[in-house]
């Protein structure tokens, strides 16, 4: 079970357009979220985008998702837990538009995330075989799954989602804060918005970047 358990954590790290108070959200969890999503290789994204990053900027303006990114190892975190294991393709999409007029913020975006996976027959034997994994992986969030293999099983899962919120922010030297006391590193360089949320020491973080 701590196998399956930590390649759902590592999937689902993805890109998690969580940036508003839950009071303002909403969340559909049954709709279509990968129509429509772009993970755009031309945008850079910095997934260790911190402190020194943050160079603040006038945030005025709408704002589109092109890319998120994370230092997250999601193979060595899956390794750690069934040696032999191997992630052989993630692919991250987002889409939607963040904007802001004077101190208040609107947020609409969907999100999706696919990892390919390998898990050694011994760790899938651990957990049933290959047929009881795409039940527990759903059972765990996933929105598809499949696995396929008699002993050493080839899986594919997929998370998706989707997050609208709306509230009042506030900067002060490349931070914003939310009135949830969320807080997010930011830097607006041109026509390129690049935030990430500030979280403890050891928790995944994922970096977004958007453009205008």
């Amino acid at each position: 079970m701590r196998t399956l358990t930590l390649l759902t954590s590592a999937a689902a790290l993805a890109l998690l357009a969580a940036c508003g108070d839950d009071s303002a959200a909403s969340d559909d969890d049954d709709c279509d979220c990968r129509a429509g999503e772009v993970d755009d290789t031309t945008v850079d994204c910095n997934p260790t985008f911190g402190t020194s990053d943050a160079c603040g900027g006038e945030l005025s303006g709408s704002w589109q998702y092109r890319r998120a990114c994370t230092d997250f190892d999601a193979e060595a975190a899956l390794r750690d837990a069934c040696p032999g294991a191997r992630v052989t393709r993630t692919q991250p999409g987002v889409s939607g538009s963040l904007s802001f007029v004077s101190a208040l913020w609107q947020h609409s975006g969907g999100w999706s995330h696919t990892v390919d996976a390998t898990l050694p027959a011994l760790c899938a034997a651990a957990v049933g075989g290959c047929d009881s994994i795409p039940t527990i992986l759903r059972d765990n969030g996933a929105s598809e799954a499949s696995c396929s293999g008699a002993g050493e099983c080839a899986c594919s899962v997929t998370w998706t989602g989707r997050h609208t919120a709306a509230g009042l922010v506030s900067t002060d030297d490349g931070i914003a804060t939310l009135p949830s006391g969320e807080r997010f590193h930011y830097c607006v360089d041109g026509d390129t918005l690049t935030y990430r949320e500030i979280r403890p020491d050891g928790e995944i973080g994922v970096t977004f970047t958007l453009t205008r």
